[in-house]
């Protein structure tokens, strides 16, 4: 206990920082059951539009079915994201504040304007990943950290299993804009939801 609190990540040794990255992606990935929640509960005002609601229904079927929506299947939901009722001006502050605490940004005042800032740190990491020629060029404990940052506890994953997920993360995530942001920040419940390492992590 007393490392995480008195000591900087800089002084921590192995075994104390992959504990503590583990207990802080927890502490987040506990309010994902909650946001699913959310996204089923807007899925019925999509109904009067045909196409963007078999799409949504699609995905959240496979998430509630313990599957995961592929890249392709998330970037053709993307419009959605961009409109009523799923737009970052869309959403109610108590989703706003969960959506907060799986990024690890703090809530109260201005936490929309606080998400819209972690939304352009992270497509500044995404872009660097693909310029410094793309995910497989990472070294492993850069593809562990990125897969905490992001919301998927990478903990005994192959390197080529952590490439594989973050290849998905950055092809979505580079293709989201300011206006369908609100995607970005679903993010980690649309491709991690049901990855068992994360279920070990909240069930243990």
């Amino acid at each position: 206990m007393y490392p995480r609190y008195l000591l900087t990540s800089h002084f921590w040794n192995i075994r104390q920082k992959s504990e503590f990255q583990q207990l802080f992606l927890k502490e987040r990935i506990v309010h994902n059951r909650r946001i699913f929640r959310y996204l089923q509960a807007k899925l019925e005002a999509l109904r009067p539009e045909a196409e963007d609601f078999s799409r949504l229904a699609n995905i959240l079927g496979l998430l509630g079915s313990g599957l995961h929506p592929t890249a392709q299947e998330i970037l053709a939901a993307k419009p959605i994201f961009g409109k009523a009722p799923y737009q970052m001006s869309s959403l109610s502050s108590g989703h706003v504040a969960t959506l907060c605490h799986l990024h690890g940004v703090r809530t109260g005042l201005l936490k929309r304007a606080r998400l819209a800032e972690r939304f352009q740190l992270f497509q500044h990491m995404d872009r660097a990943i693909k310029h410094e020629g793309g995910v497989h060029n990472m070294q492993p404990d850069a593809l562990k950290h990125a897969c905490f940052l992001r919301g998927l506890n990478p903990t005994n994953l192959s390197n080529d299993h952590m490439i594989e997920w973050l290849r998905d993360w950055v092809t979505v995530s580079l293709a989201v804009d300011t206006d369908t942001m609100s995607l970005f920040f679903h993010l980690p419940i649309l491709i991690a939801y049901n990855h068992p390492n994360n279920w070990k992590l909240t069930h243990k």
